[in-house]
């Protein structure tokens, strides 16, 4: 992973995707379109990662298994 990459996004979002999006920073209390971007990016990476260690040990408990 390259540390200095830049990713610039721009997108608009409408209806019920927006009262999602509307709903999520009151939620979290975040007043900045980008810092609810930013939040979400952490908590799914965080997640994904976790799950990802989780799926590694138990298929490291199966082995021992058998």
């Amino acid at each position: 992973m390259v540390k200095n990459e830049k990713i610039e996004i721009r997108i608009t979002i409408r209806g019920r995707m927006a009262e999602r999006f509307i709903w999520l920073k009151e939620r979290f209390g975040v007043k900045n379109n980008s810092e609810l971007l930013r939040l979400l990016i952490s908590l799914v990476y965080r997640s994904e990662r976790e799950l990802a260690y989780a799926y590694a040990m138990i298929e490291e408990l199966s082995k021992k298994k058998t």
